[in-house]
């Protein structure tokens, strides 16, 4: 990583420096936090995390090897809730075009302006949407480094890897700013078919750090699971990221065992990885896409994302 860092000399004009645009973007996710749940997630994708991942020959020997460093760091994690008036529907679609959300990719957006083109993604939003009492739309974004492409701009690196896989994932979404209708959207909207790139490879990756036994033995920890297909999923696109939304309600298992998590949410430690499943030698090694910990995070504590 030392080496990755400095080779970015030689960038011109007043732009500041990938490093100190880095910690702006860190500084502004801090900035829009807010308590208890501030303090109930981590990044967790350093080099100490514990993810296996497909090795560099996997298709051949089907041989996992302990992943590098996340490509992106978590910037932030906030839990809304849909309001009781109903004027949410049963989830919150292109959650990072509305309310308090849009307010905080915005100034992502700002902060990250002169280390990439326009409409150059460098945010991966995940929305978690979970049912129960009410529905609560668990967000993750995930930032990748200021100036990434000339950090990784070796060939077969596992860093120029990840890039070609995250252009892929995005490629053909068109940017749309404005978010579909709450109610009355068409069902379809934002889907892909099952046979499509995102929904073959956005992998999940959970591992049960602590908690009781009746989760540990429920969730399947360390192995992944392709999302897209087994859960409803919706991808969005604007001018700074890509978003990922996962209707958990749309697979009766998967809602069972949210449901079970949900309950007993403030005793479960948990790791959360996000992954590209590589399946070629011009994919492998496969590389953490990022890694949220979740510590006794309590779903009430979700807040409305849309300001009256």
């Amino acid at each position: 990583e030392g080496g990755a860092r400095g080779g970015v000399g030689g960038l011109l004009g007043d732009k500041p420096p990938p490093d100190l645009c880095d910690e702006e973007v860190l500084a502004a996710g801090r900035r829009h936090a807010y308590e208890p749940v501030a303090y109930a997630w981590a990044d967790a994708g350093g080099l100490a995390h514990e993810f296996m991942v497909r090795g560099p020959f996997y298709m051949e020997d089907r041989v996992k090897v302990a992943s590098e460093a996340a490509a992106m760091r978590v910037v932030a994690m906030h839990l809304y809730r849909c309001r009781a008036d109903g004027s949410d529907g049963e989830r919150i679609d292109h959650i990072a075009a509305r309310g308090k959300c849009k307010k905080l990719v915005v100034e992502l957006g700002r902060i990250t302006a002169p280390h990439r083109e326009r409409n150059e993604p460098c945010l991966f939003i995940t929305n978690f949407q979970c049912p129960g009492s009410f529905t609560v739309n668990m967000v993750i974004i995930f930032a990748l480094p200021c100036g990434y492409k000339k950090r990784w701009a070796a060939p077969g690196s596992p860093g120029f890897k990840f890039i070609k896989m995250f252009e892929r994932y995005y490629s053909d979404l068109p940017v749309t700013p404005e978010p579909p209708p709450a109610l009355g959207a068409p069902q379809e909207l934002g889907t892909v078919p099952l046979d499509h790139f995102r929904n073959q490879r956005f992998k999940l990756v959970p591992r049960i750090v602590d908690g009781p036994w009746v989760v540990k033995s429920t969730v399947p920890s360390n192995k992944p699971a392709l999302l897209g297909q087994k859960l409803t999923a919706r991808h969005w696109r604007g001018e700074c990221y890509v978003e990922t939304d996962v209707h958990v309600g749309s697979n009766v298992v998967a809602n069972n065992i949210t449901g079970l998590c949900r309950g007993q949410a403030t005793r479960i430690v948990m790791d959360m990885g996000i992954c590209f499943e590589g399946r070629a030698e011009d994919e492998l090694p496969e590389t953490i896409l990022g890694v949220c910990r979740f510590s006794n995070l309590n779903p009430e504590n979700g807040v409305e994302c849309i300001e009256n």
